[in-house]
C-alpha cells in the first residue's frame, strides 16, 4: 500500500501507526515513497524508463490521495 495512504486520512490527519512497517512504527517509509523510489532508480539506471503500475501508481491520480 502507498504510504501516503496509509500514513493520512482522507481528512489529512496523521495515523497513529503504519501497519506494513515493522512493529506499526511510523517513520520508516517516506511520504511519497513512489518519487523517492524512482529518483533512487534514476540514480543507478540513468537512461531506463521507470513505469509505475499497480495500486501506488493508481491512487497518485485521485486528488484526494494527493497532498
Amino acid at each position: 500500500m502507498d504510504s501516503m495512504v496509509n500514513h493520512y486520512t482522507v481528512a489529512k490527519h496523521r495515523r497513529p501507526k503504519d501497519f506494513y512497517s515493522p512493529g506499526g512504527k511510523m517513520g520508516l517509509r517516506p511520504d511519497h515513497a513512489d518519487v523517492v523510489y524512482g529518483n533512487l532508480i534514476r540514480r543507478t539506471y540513468k537512461h531506463v524508463p521507470i513505469v509505475l503500475g499497480g495500486i501506488e501508481a493508481s491512487l497518485r491520480r485521485l486528488a484526494h490521495y494527493d497532498y
